[in-house]
């Protein structure tokens, strides 16, 4: 397997260096084109003449004549847009004969006055298809036999019609791109009711140059403007109907044509269309579609970047998050993967996201335009699926920007305190993740991963939001750098960024200059930003807490020079102390009072906060034991919170008198808490909802809490206040909470002592700014072979977590001949336990038996019978014998034990009207074997338990 993975790659990197899969596309183009009846002589004779193009190329040194295939280019645009300007200034700039619809119309109008183009130019509406298709058509013939050797060409202002682009595709011309240039609507309309109001104007003008006798119609005020309102409704509805032809097209065209701003200057407008066409100079080039991948830490601008080089480029910006958030809504995969996505957690869905991503890059705009790929590969399981589905990007580019930067992201998002601190949280724990798997993709794409640690920054001082401009990026696009003045450039790390061959690259990319962009945005200014390597050490504490998957990527802060510090008071920023508030969430004393030891340094001043946050954090421990064990009915606040679940299949511990034990033997283990909050929407965050799971996995992980928790187990709803389950909550508390690092990645010291699950609740109540308790905690294990533990969550807001939650152990015994089908057996009893499960959600039984039941519960119950018949009066009543009565009694809790008896309750899962105890008899018999309900845990926020 090895040696066949070794010669696989061997092959992929051949066939990448020679530029094999290109070569093959290109080929295939031209018989596509050509269609010719021998395909074989004809690749022959194609490769022949190349030979000699290139031994001609190297003898007179003119690079520009090497050409692969004919360059067409098809210009559209809407009213306003500049097309017509445009395509001339292209076509005098690389010297390609330029194909106008427009003028073809006028001439043919110049040589029949009363034809149908003239009368098309006059009413300023569109001419018949046939007529333009058949005036391209000639012009495009004749253009081929006066260029037999390169029939390039630039089309402008064809199709504007569905139907002229289907005869665009049926004529086989196959343009290399079609541009659709889109005016903003203001200038759209202004060049429609601008054009409107000349040719009104010329044929008034007309009208009296004409000779003859003059009539005079007299005008008021009223009629003026009556017309001027004419003019302008006509003029929209011509607008109107230009927007729809140009949507026909686009659907007809499909991955062949692309969509270009053209709402700035001319200028700016051109010269995107240089870069997307590859015209460098005054000349033009072939370039393949580039494939770019773009990362970065949330903050870090990768999305603005990756829009700003498809605007400019025209590839396809593929974003993994917008491909995850279009599924959501109808695959239950993708919206859990999207919930871990934007909770800043380690994806589970690796394989389903690598598959959703080589779908979206294998369709024809991406394979024909190129793309360029934002959030993806990240880990190293994403570089091995890119490998598995032969996706070969050409560069990956690493933004690694000043923490600056990040604050002033999270600053411009605005909304509440809690919720910026929130995303400075996730901005830390993202930055941990994307330090530790950068390595791995670096690695696997020595040759092409470039990081940039120093950008250019626009502030746009109408929101205060960061763009990164394309100069940086565009280092690596081009060959050689044009000196611009006044400008420092950008520094980088890694070899020169390049697609393919050198006349293939992106060289014709060149990056926009900066009184370009401050053209496009005078209200800007140009900031310069240096580099930060402090990735943050405050919040390494909460990333141990939110991420353990992070938090091998954060080293531990050095106490060497802690106390070095200068303690002479100075004037502190206040910028400092805000950012160092979100970074630590501590108080705005405390902040000034660290910033003021270190002088100013933040991570001397996080360091310092961290070192004297030891004794808050004890005392807030203290306070969330204490609030946990004095938690009664009657003054209860918190009343909303989430079931988190945790499920671990471990080895049988021996047991203490040192007795045999079976190596073999597992057992299956689940652990349910209800940690409570204040407010619904602090429980539905996730900062909570991860505190919630690390909670429920620490008392999974401990083997001692998990056996004295399940021998607690007793009837939901009758003992959750018991004193034995406020020892469990006390134990809970103290409990470590559990870390599991990825294979291939040590642990740090810090990871490994990890903190409790007291402070782990006490640093989350400090997050999201209310008092965080678990109110309840259930456990039930189930030995395998011999035992299954079900559950079910009911509308969960996360993996495993959900406002309802049930545990139910079932057990069996089977014998030695029928242990062949066990894995079988086990996935048809487990479906049966879910669904059982969600009896127990839907009906919410007292006990599974009637002897279950709470003989307290019981003679209460009796004593309510009793006292219905009393309370009824009358003659009857009192001559009731007291057997008559009791039969009555009976009657009435038999009715009764069919509402809170688990077996006793009707089967809620379909209308045959069977009791849960029938269902589970056609079970057994199914399963030929004896099932036993054990017990069962129902959690639920809503009732308070």
């Amino acid at each position: 397997m090895e040696t066949q993975t070794a010669f696989t790659k061997k092959c992929e990197d051949y066939a990448e260096r020679h530029g094999i899969r290109d070569l093959m596309r290109s080929l295939a183009r031209l018989l596509v084109i050509q269609q010719p009846d021998d395909p074989l002589q004809c690749l022959i004779d194609h490769l022949k003449q190349q030979q000699q193009l290139e031994s001609q190329e190297a003898q007179q040194q003119q690079p520009h004549q090497k050409e692969e295939a004919p360059f067409r280019l098809v210009m559209l645009g809407l009213p306003g847009s500049g097309r017509r300007e445009l395509s001339r200034r292209l076509a005098d700039m690389c010297d390609l004969p330029l194909v106008s619809a427009g003028d073809l119309l006028r001439l043919h109008a110049e040589k029949f006055p009363n034809g149908e183009a003239a009368l098309a130019l006059t009413s300023k509406t569109l001419a018949r298809d046939e007529l333009v298709i058949d005036l391209i058509t000639k012009r495009l013939e004749q253009q081929q036999l006066e260029h037999a050797a390169h029939s390039s060409w630039i089309l402008d202002g064809f199709p504007r019609t569905r139907t002229q682009a289907v005869a665009l595709l049926q004529l086989r011309l196959f343009p290399e791109r079609c541009c659709l240039l889109l005016p903003g609507e203001q200038r759209a309309k202004a060049a429609v009711r601008a054009a409107a109001a000349a040719a009104a104007a010329a044929r008034t003008e007309s009208a009296r140059s004409m000779e003859g006798p003059q009539f005079f119609i007299s005008t008021t005020p009223e009629s003026e403007r009556r017309a001027r309102l004419q003019l302008t409704r006509e003029a929209d509805e011509r607008l109107q109907s230009a927007y729809a032809h140009a949507e026909r097209v686009l659907e007809v065209l499909g991955p062949l044509a692309e969509t270009v701003p053209a709402d700035s200057s001319q200028e700016l407008v051109l010269d995107i269309l240089k870069a997307r066409c590859g015209i460098e100079g005054d000349s033009w080039i072939r370039r393949l579609p580039p494939k770019l991948c773009i990362l970065g830490c949330s903050g870090s601008g990768k999305s603005t970047q990756s829009r700003l080089i498809s605007n400019r480029f025209g590839v396809v910006h593929v974003d993994v998050r917008k491909l995850l958030l279009q599924r959501a809504h109808e695959d239950e995969a993708c919206r859990q993967a999207l919930m871990e996505l934007e909770a800043g957690l380690e994806s589970s869905f690796e394989p389903m996201l690598g598959q959703l991503v080589a779908d979206r890059l294998e369709a024809a705009d991406c394979a024909r335009r190129g793309w360029v790929l934002e959030g993806f590969p990240e880990t190293a399981q994403q570089v091995d699926l890119l490998r598995q589905h032969r996706i070969a990007p050409d560069g990956i580019v690493f933004l690694e920007v000043p923490e600056s930067s990040y604050t002033a992201n999270v600053d411009s998002c605005g909304g509440a305190n809690e919720a910026r601190k929130d995303a400075a949280r996730l901005v830390e724990m993202r930055l941990a993740q994307i330090k530790r798997w950068i390595p791995f993709v670096q690695q696997a794409f020595p040759d092409k991963f470039t990081t940039i640690w120093k950008v250019w920054i626009i502030w746009h001082k109408t929101n205060c939001k960061p763009l990164h401009t394309l100069k940086a990026l565009g280092m690596f696009y081009s060959d050689q750098l044009n000196n611009v003045a006044d400008v420092e450039k950008a520094t980088y790390e890694g070899p020169p960024f390049s697609l393919g061959p050198p006349c293939r690259s992106l060289s014709a990319g060149v990056p926009l200059r900066q009184s370009q962009l401050l053209s496009a945005h005078p209200n800007a200014s140009t900031l310069t930003c240096t580099s930060s390597t402090n990735n943050g050490a405050a919040g390494s504490a909460f990333l141990h807490r939110t991420s353990p998957s992070a938090a091998a990527a954060v080293p531990a802060a050095s106490s060497e020079g802690e106390d070095a510090a200068a303690t002479a008071a100075s004037k502190v920023d206040v910028a400092l102390v805000k950012k160092l508030r979100q970074l630590t969430a501590a108080g705005y004393g405390s902040c000034l009072k660290a910033l003021q030891h270190s002088n100013g340094d933040l991570p001397m001043a996080v360091k310092w906060l961290r070192h004297q946050g030891a004794a808050d954090a004890a005392a807030a421990v203290a306070a969330a034991t204490a609030a946990a064990s004095s938690v009664r009915p009657g003054d209860d606040t918190q009343k909303e919170g989430v079931i988190a679940l945790c499920r671990i299949e471990t080895k049988l511990t021996p047991a203490p008198e040192g007795g045999a034990l079976d190596t073999s033997a597992s057992i299956e283990r689940i652990a349910a808490v209800h940690v409570a909050c204040r407010t619904d929407f602090v429980s539905r965050s996730e900062v909570f909802t991860a505190a919630a799971s690390r909670t429920a996995a620490a008392a999974c992980m401990s083997a001692c809490f998990a056996k004295e928790a399940a021998a607690a187990a007793g009837v939901p709803g009758a003992g959750t206040r018991t004193s034995q389950q406020q020892k469990l909550l006390q134990q809970l508390l103290s409990l470590p909470t559990g870390y599991s690092f990825p294979a291939g990645v040590p642990s740090d010291a810090e990871g490994e002592a990890a903190a409790t699950v007291g402070a782990d609740l006490a640093y989350t109540s400090r997050l999201v700014g209310e008092t965080v308790v678990v109110k309840r905690v259930a456990m039930r294990e189930a030995l395998r072979g011999s035992g299954i533990v079900a559950f079910y969550c009911h509308q969960p807001v996360a993996a495993n977590v959900a406002p309802l939650a049930v545990l139910l152990h079932l057990s069996y015994s089977r014998q030695e001949k029928q242990q062949e089908d066990q894995a079988e057996f086990e996935g048809h009893l487990r479906r049966f336990g879910k669904q059982l499960c969600m009896q127990i959600a839907a009906a919410k039984p007292l006990a599974v038996r009637v002897e279950d039941l709470p003989p307290a519960i019981v003679a209460q119950e009796q004593q309510y019978a009793l006292s219905s018949l009393s309370s009824k009066g009358g003659s009857n009543a009192k001559c009731l014998t007291d057997a008559f009565k009791q039969k009555i009694v009976e009657g009435k809790m038999n009715k009764w034990h069919k509402e809170v008896v688990l077996l006793k309750q009707p089967w809620a899962l379909d209308d045959s009207g069977r009791s849960t105890e029938k269902v589970l008899k056609d079970t057994e018999q199914l399963l030929k074997i004896k099932v036993s309900i054990d017990g069962f845990d129902l959690l639920e926020v809503a009732s308070g338990s």
